[in-house]
């Protein structure tokens, strides 16, 4: 058969009922694409409901004046059969059948000349007609096509064009604020629901609502419009609560819409039918996850007899899922919220909702199995990636759930608290709206998963300063510990609480609980808990003024941690340790670069905290009163970006030396220097801590370059407290002379012998006696 064309016919382009908005951009890169002069074939992809038609058929209403023998669109979608392509192609252009040739070679004879647009809509179900449109564009030099497919047709006459959601905004949708005239999805909204009701209007109350709208639904224009056509019914604040099912809200859509796009739900089910059985339940478990996740990941949770990294090409092919970006040179990929939901559904449906969100409380297990307590053994980047994951985890198990879903939760809640803490030095607000939680959801349990959560709030509550929350959290993890007998949990427990009770300055119980977990660590033979456990012991030591002790044990957890190979967070702490408990026994010398060792180990946030602290004191020591205080600013500025107090002994050294500092330098030059250090970017503070750590170590003694006495630095209070060592009197009887507390006492007695660099109250009382320290301060 053969073909001939009736030139009677008229090539024409759907009309558009209403006004493509957004897409400028996107029709100027497809139109270039069309302009060079060796492109035949430009492929429009992009998840369901994305407007690759609309954008198509925009790009072809521009160009059609170009080609000389016009424009046509074909659609594609009610086909089923990929072999009738050619023939529907061939229809629509009007070209007539014959018996003497197949269709392919009438159609290529038909249109060999013709300079032609052919727009071939919706052909993701027909790619295997791909050979057939190849060998038509190889006989036809002047044809060239504009397909919309969810998928490419990989052949190589051809160049692929993804279409992108709208751009969306995030806005707080409780606060008026004056709308963004450049926000591509709010704008397709309101022209949407003015379609609806005439009178509607963009203003400051509703755009923050709008925009919440459009970012829930993911920035797709056919959610977007569906959404619109509500607002004769629903008012936007309340369309936005209703939308957390999207696929069920968005029904019933505009009858002169394809059948497969007048819900959101039809649009997505359209993809993923076209998907072979195995891509299908690739596709279904991957609901489990809510952040972006690996290819490794996805092949654990998704486990079964099917080819893991080949459905996930599939599902990118089909715009289903999208790569994320990368994480440790890893590649990432996610769904839309929108297609997730959609995939949740069909989980449900098959009744593999347990077995898959299993696996995926498994699969977060796995990824944080840290040595110990070594919550800076992951990453902020890491930490942040898995907290979707962590709470949507919880939530499951915890609202789907019952009884027999506790071995699960408990697998969650405890991996739950390692992340929570492994970013809690990055946002302590973001850590307290995971930890929280948990506390409440175990507050009727006795199991070592509400051990975890009490442990990492009462830390919480001690970096915000509350102590007495703290205190409440930590006895109650230690009294359900105990029931559980020896374990890692139990002697975390106690050395928190030993740490608290050194804090009170109640040192012989708090040593006796540090010592008792240490004791456990060594039997279970956990020698990260052991180096852990070190630190807190060592300082306990330096507070009781056994300073040998404290700079031995304080030494051994540093090699320990090293040897154990923990992460530069905990390593940085235990460095941070060794620098105080050298301070405070006047091995200033010394204690500076442990101090350096600690910022260059691990330059988060936090870590440079405390190693400031040390150098404020060091700073002041050798007479540079100028320098702590500037660090003093800058680690206060740390603090409020933190929105965290410093923890115990730092907070008091830290307070100490701010007012001492500001007594020798007077009001006016301590706010100059305080003020500069609070100025100080993250890396500017950095490196003028390393620079002091260094001069503090270059020099060698507790004399500064211009040959200050230490005692200068003393402030009136200090030199009070020293006439009384000097006297003879005891911490307990110097607390009741001053009316201050024992443990403030101690403070002040501890940087006395820090700032004088020397080791004993014996070697202080001297020291003064020597100088006329006592004798200055009673005239």
């Amino acid at each position: 058969m053969s073909f001939s064309n009736d030139r009677g016919t008229a090539f024409h382009l759907p009309h558009a009922p209403t006004r493509l908005i957004g897409r400028d951009r996107d029709i100027e890169a497809v139109s270039e694409l069309l302009r060079q002069p060796d492109v035949q074939l430009v492929t429009l992809t992009g998840t369901g409901g994305v407007g690759k038609t609309r954008l198509a058929v925009a790009v072809s209403e521009r160009f059609q004046s170009d080609f000389r023998d016009g424009a046509c669109f074909v659609e594609l979608a009610s086909l089923r059969d990929y072999r009738h392509v050619v023939s529907s192609i061939a229809q629509v252009l009007g070209v007539r059948e014959r018996t003497d040739q197949t269709i392919l070679e009438g159609l290529r004879s038909a249109i060999h000349d013709q300079q032609l647009l052919l727009l071939l809509d919706n052909l993701e179900h027909l790619t295997d007609a791909a050979s057939d449109l190849a060998a038509l564009l190889s006989s036809c030099p002047r044809l060239t096509l504009l397909i919309t497919s969810r998928v490419p047709l990989r052949i190589r006459a051809e160049r692929v064009f993804t279409v992108q959601p709208l751009s969306t905004t995030r806005h707080d949708s409780t606060k008026h604020q004056e709308p963004v005239v450049n926000d591509d999805a709010v704008g397709l909204f309101v022209d949407r629901a003015q379609a609806m009701v005439p009178d509607f209007m963009l203003t400051a109350e509703n755009f923050g609502q709008i925009a919440a709208i459009c970012e829930r639904l993911d920035g797709i224009p056919l959610a977007i419009e569906l959404a619109a056509s509500r607002i004769r019914l629903i008012p936007p604040d309340q369309l936005k609560s209703r939308l957390e099912q999207r696929l069920h809200e968005l029904d019933n859509g505009p009858r002169d819409l394809p059948e497969r796009q007048q819900t959101l739900k039809r649009t997505v089910a359209w993809s993923y039918d076209l998907l072979s059985s195995g891509q299908q339940i690739v596709f279904r478990r991957l609901a489990a996850f809510q952040g972006p996740w690996s290819l490794d990941a996805a092949e654990y949770v998704t486990a079964d007899d099917v080819n893991v990294p080949e459905a996930v090409t599939a599902l990118l092919d089909h715009n289903l899922v999208i790569r994320a970006g990368e994480i440790n040179g890893i590649p990432v990929f996610r769904m839309l919220e929108t297609i997730r939901e959609f995939a949740a559904e069909l989980l449900a449906e098959h009744n593999e909702e347990f077995a898959s969100h299993r696996r995926h409380a498994e699969w977060i297990l796995k990824s944080v199995e840290l040595p110990g307590y070594d919550f800076g053994a992951m990453s902020s980047t890491e930490a942040k990636r898995l907290m979707p994951d962590v709470r949507a985890a919880i939530d499951w198990m915890t609202e789907r759930g019952g009884p027999e879903y506790d071995p699960s939760l408990a697998i969650i809640l405890r991996s739950a608290a390692r992340i929570a803490f492994s970013s809690l030095f990055s946002s302590l607000n973001e850590a307290a709206n995971l930890i929280e939680p948990m506390v409440e959801r175990t507050r009727d349990e006795v199991s070592l998963s509400r051990v975890s959560a009490l442990e990492l709030s009462g830390w919480l509550h001690g970096l915000r300063g509350d102590a007495e929350r703290e205190s409440a959290c930590v006895l109650e993890a230690v009294s359900i510990a105990t029931s559980h007998g020896p374990s890692s949990e139990l002697s975390y427990s106690l050395a928190r609480l030993g740490q608290i009770r050194q804090q009170q300055g109640a040192y012989e119980d708090a040593m006796q609980q540090l010592e008792e977990a240490l004791a456990i660590a060594d039997n279970l033979g956990d020698d990260f808990q052991s180096g852990f456990i070190l630190m807190f012991i060592a300082l306990c030591a330096s507070a009781t003024g056994n300073h040998q002790r404290s700079i031995r044990d304080a030494e051994r957890s540093v090699n320990i941690l090293r040897r154990t190979g923990a992460s530069p967070f905990m390593q940085a702490h235990s460095w941070n340790t060794l620098g105080i408990v050298r301070s405070a026994a006047g091995e200033l010398s010394g204690a500076a670069p442990a101090f350096e060792r600690a910022i260059r180990a691990d330059d988060n946030r936090w870590t440079v905290a405390l190693s400031c602290v040390g150098l404020e004191r060091l700073a002041l020591n050798h007479g540079d009163a100028g320098s702590s205080a500037k660090l003093g600013g800058f680690v206060d500025a740390l603090c409020t970006r933190l929105n965290a107090f410093l923890l115990i002994p730092e907070r008091y050294i830290h307070r100490d030396m701010l007012a001492s500092a500001n007594e020798l330098l007077g009001d006016e030059r301590f706010q100059r220097h305080y003020q500069a250090g609070r100025r100080m970017t993250l890396n500017q503070g950095i490196d003028f801590a390393l620079e002091t750590a260094a001069q503090i170590r270059d020099h060698g003694s507790n004399m500064n370059q211009f040959g200050t006495d230490p005692s200068d630095t003393l402030t009136r209070r200090e030199r009070e407290v020293l006439r009384l060592i000097a006297q003879g009197h005891r911490n307990r009887e110097i607390a009741e002379q001053l009316f201050i507390s024992p443990k403030t006492a101690d403070n002040h007695v501890s940087n006395i012998l820090g700032k004088l660099g020397v080791s004993s109250r014996t070697e202080a009382a001297r020291y003064a006696n020597q100088r006329g320290i006592v004798d200055s301060l009673d005239t």
